[in-house]
């Protein structure tokens, strides 16, 4: 048996108004999206954009770190400003497009509710009463035709959960609740939720960049802060080599002759180139005053001797007369006193005598030793003084022997324990350049020079010939074998100050030492160190003259110069 039809629909679908306030938060919901999803687009645009002109801004600084870094860096920051405006723009968008999803929700809720209950409406007026009758059977008729509605568009992503329309009473499944609502709510937020991922994957992908960009900035303009050296390690130099140094070339013996006494340049003999033998006559002085004062030294020591003889036989008799008690013991000791008296007088005449005679003797000027009249600062009839005390009077001559030659070397302190006595060497003079001759090491000094830090050292040399010239400069070669080789290195890695001669190391904390070196032989472009390196040092080449102590360096060590082909 049929039912009766009711002429209702108790599934129809939602009222058309409903509908309508539902389908229009969903457009705009979708044209938020859509905005926001055009908003990702140009901030992404904006993201490679600055992308770009941090890698036009890295060609230029790896080029030429310190001038080009800024401009690019500036129109980086700019690029990345411009692309985090974009980005708040387009979080504005989505959080425009969530508030019109959730009023979208809110009023497709209302809707949902409104259907349900008139549906429960329905159901109560169909249902039969109680105690009553069924209602007669009649003809089944078809349900009145539905008017069709324009199909709603919604956006891919919405799903609404609306009953279908049957098609007649025989089709009908039983009446039941509409279905249930969170799956469609967990559907809805799925865009939201993207949303979100892509703008955290858009911030992410912004300020990540910016964040390392930010770092490597920061150790660039470190690392630029800390000035670059280049260093090179010193060479070993050789342990056989040959020193050459200034000498001064000295007679064997060398004299001035000084008058012993006074008066008047009587003549002279020699003059100056002459050779002369010891005790030759040089020249002789005439001394009148001399001269009298021992004639009348000499009367003096007459006179003392004439009293000492009558002093002598007067004491001999009064010793007699003792002996016979003529006279008094007292008077015997006064004539024994005054013997003695005389005889004291005596030897000093004879002293003062001797000494006139040595005077006298004086008048002739001769030669201490063998040598060659080398300077003559007299003539006939200059006065001559003698001088007294410390005084000195002029000098008549200078003689010097020059058979042999004595040469004085400085030795440096670094060489010093490598020259002995006996050791060879080549001596050069400028008064004969073309004929070195051989010297021998004779005296050293044993001491080193607090002054100078060197060692003296004496050669002789022989010069029979006389073709060496004394008091000139040589040339002194010493062919010595050195402990430990020297240290060799570039000229340009000195620094002269106050302290003396520097070199800047840089040790193992990458911070200078301002090492005081001794220096050896110069080679014009590169000199020897003879103390204050070791062959591992990193010493600066071309230091800056304001480098000091303890300072923070980034060293490179020197590149060997390219081979020419």
């Amino acid at each position: 048996m049929n039912d009766k039809p009711t002429g209702k629909n108790p599934e129809a679908s939602l009222p058309e108004e409903t509908l309508s306030s539902v389908e229009k938060p969903l457009v705009n919901a979708e044209e938020s999206l859509t905005t926001a999803e055009e908003s990702l687009a140009a901030a992404k645009d904006s993201l490679s954009e600055a992308k770009e002109s941090l890698l036009a801004a890295e060609e230029p600084l790896l080029a030429d770190p310190v001038t080009a870094v800024e401009e690019p860096l500036v129109e980086a920051e700019e690029s990345l400003t411009v692309a985090e405006e974009s980005l708040a723009s387009m979080e504005e968008s989505l959080a425009a497009a969530r508030e019109s999803l959730l009023a979208a929700e809110e009023s497709l809720s209302a809707a949902e509710a409104a259907g349900a209950a008139g549906t429960e409406n329905t159901k109560t007026s169909d249902a039969p009463k109680p105690g009553g009758t069924p209602p007669a059977s009649k003809a089944t008729l078809p349900p009145p035709p539905v008017p069709a509605k324009p199909p709603l568009s919604l956006p891919s992503h919405t799903v609404l959960a609306l009953p279908a329309h049957e098609a007649g009473p025989a089709s009908r499944p039983p009446r039941t609740a509409p279905p249930p609502v969170p799956a469609e709510g967990r559907v809805r937020w799925t865009p939201i939720v993207i949303g979100l991922l892509v703008a955290l994957a858009v911030v992410a992908a912004v300020l990540i960049p910016r964040y390392f960009r930010d770092e490597g900035v920061k150790e660039d303009t470190e690392a630029m802060a800390v000035p670059t050296v280049t260093v090179l390690n010193p060479k070993a130099g050789q342990t056989d080599i040959d020193i050459s140094l200034p000498g001064n070339v000295e007679s064997f013996y060398d004299s001035p002759v000084y008058a012993r006494t006074s008066g008047y340049l009587k003549r002279w003999l020699v003059d100056i180139g002459a050779k002369v033998k010891a005790g030759q006559l040089l020249a002789e002085i005439e001394t009148p005053e001399v001269d009298q004062e021992l004639d009348q030294a000499r009367a003096s020591l007459s006179q003392t001797e004439a009293s000492l003889i009558l002093a002598r036989t007067t004491a001999t008799r009064w010793r007699d007369l003792l002996k016979q008690n003529a006279v008094a013991q007292q008077e015997v000791d006064e004539r024994n006193s005054n013997l003695a008296v005389q005889e004291a007088n005596l030897s000093a005449q004879q002293a003062n005598v001797k000494r006139l005679e040595a005077l006298v003797s004086f008048q002739k000027v001769v030669a201490p030793f063998d040598g060659v009249i080398t300077a003559r600062q007299t003539d006939v009839g200059a006065l001559i003084n003698a001088g007294s005390g410390t005084s000195v009077g002029p000098e008549l001559f200078h003689i010097a022997q020059t058979d042999r030659l004595r040469v004085y070397v400085n030795v440096p302190e670094g060489y010093a324990s490598a020259v002995t006595l006996g050791t060879q060497a080549k001596i050069l003079l400028n008064s004969a350049p073309n004929t070195p001759v051989t010297g021998k090491v004779t005296n050293i000094s044993g001491a080193i020079d607090p002054s100078s830090k060197t060692l003296l050292v004496q050669l002789e040399v022989p010069n029979a010939d006389g073709k060496l010239l004394p008091g000139g400069y040589a040339q002194v070669a010493f062919q010595v074998v050195l402990p430990r080789p020297p240290l060799i290195v570039p000229i340009n890695t000195l620094l002269f100050r106050s302290a003396g001669s520097l070199v800047g190391v840089v040790n193992g904390n990458n911070t200078v030492d301002l090492r005081k070196v001794k220096l050896g032989r110069d080679f014009g472009n590169t000199i020897e160190i003879v103390d204050g390196l070791k062959p591992e040092d990193r010493v600066i080449l071309n230091p800056a003259d304001s480098l000091q102590e303890g300072t923070q360096v980034h060293a490179e060590m020197q590149k060997p110069p390219a081979k020419k082909s």
